[in-house]
């Protein structure tokens, strides 16, 4: 490995990609091949496949150098699977790209976002200019967005998980207690500043011509599951602003029983029946408040657990060809 390249790491999770996955890796490698002073090293997730996902990755190991394969042995989901690759990065990596398998991410825009993530030392996410929705799920899109701005968490659709990070970046959020749980680009966005980052426009391809118009956009139902996991699976921030709601709807209910009971005193009319049910519409407030927090503090550490007996498992079983 030459001292004076820098080297690039490519995390691909794969599930059932045995067709589209060599054709995928010639345009990587292809690409890269262009671009000076870079270097690849490749990390292929197999992702508890069921067809010759496996097979086809040992060819292109063979077919290609630093290639490396990390055989789940279940099916685990892409955030898991991401964060399982980016924990086998080699050491000296500078900067990782996150892409998708099944060829819907062109790699033509490799070299825009290498530059781009080097040069600035910033997170590049990539922004879908030509996005083909059916109005179901234009409707499920907006409707997400909806509730998103009402519990306050960053959900942006036509973000692609295409993503160039450079290595500062990605050792500040790989040691946060939710990687590998909550998906990385909200993640990346909460743990940084919005200056800290760059976006640029892609378009997707929707079919590959060299798999025979391989279809490679996600089923609708796929695009519902990621919004509504990005809104409620990061109970930490949703819990946090449970606390500052609480303590806001607290502070103006009080300050209205003040002024309520100043007035009927200085007017010498003290409403005992009115400040009666103002007091327990706070009492029902604060123990509303209290079950909402302990419910949130369940599913913290439930959540926590069910990651880290995932991760134990799948640790324990993992193979890994190199």
């Amino acid at each position: 490995m030459d001292k004076d390249l820098v080297l690039v790491s490519f995390i691909i999770p794969c599930f059932n990609e045995e067709e589209a996955l060599p054709i995928f890796i010639n345009e990587i490698n292809k690409y890269m091949g262009q671009i000076p002073n870079f270097e690849s090293e490749i990390i292929l997730i197999n992702d508890g496949s069921t067809d010759s996902t496996l097979d086809a990755m040992k060819c292109i190991q063979k077919q290609f150098n630093k290639v490396a394969i990390l055989d789940l042995p279940e099916q685990s989901g892409k955030i898991k699977a991401q964060a399982i690759g980016i924990e086998n990065i080699s050491l000296n990596s500078k900067i990782c790209i996150l892409i998708d398998a099944d060829g819907q991410h062109d790699p033509k825009y490799i070299e825009e976002l290498i530059n781009l993530t080097h040069q600035e030392q910033k997170t590049t996410f990539t922004i879908r200019t030509n996005s083909q929705r059916t109005i179901l799920a234009k409707i499920g899109v907006a409707v997400l967005k909806i509730a998103s701005k009402i519990i306050g968490i960053n959900y942006d659709s036509n973000i692609s998980e295409f993503i160039c990070i450079p290595s500062n970046v990605l050792k500040i959020v790989s040691t946060d207690s939710r990687f590998g749980v909550f998906p990385i680009i909200p993640l990346i966005e909460q743990k940084t500043s919005e200056k800290n980052y760059i976006k640029i426009s892609i378009k997707p391809r929707y079919e590959t011509t060299e798999t025979n118009k391989k279809k490679t956009r996600h089923l609708p139902v796929d695009l519902y599951k990621k919004g509504f996991f990005h809104l409620f699976s990061n109970v930490y921030e949703i819990l946090f602003r449970v606390f500052l709601f609480s303590a806001f709807m607290f502070t103006v209910l009080m300050i209205y029983l003040s002024i309520i009971l100043f007035d009927s005193i200085s007017n010498g009319n003290f409403n005992g029946i009115a400040s009666v049910i103002l007091v327990q519409l706070i009492s029902l407030f604060i123990l509303s408040t209290i079950i909402i927090v302990m419910i949130s503090t369940v599913l913290v550490f439930a959540l926590s657990s069910e990651s880290s007996a995932i991760s134990k498992r799948l640790l324990k079983d993992l193979r890994i060809y190199k």
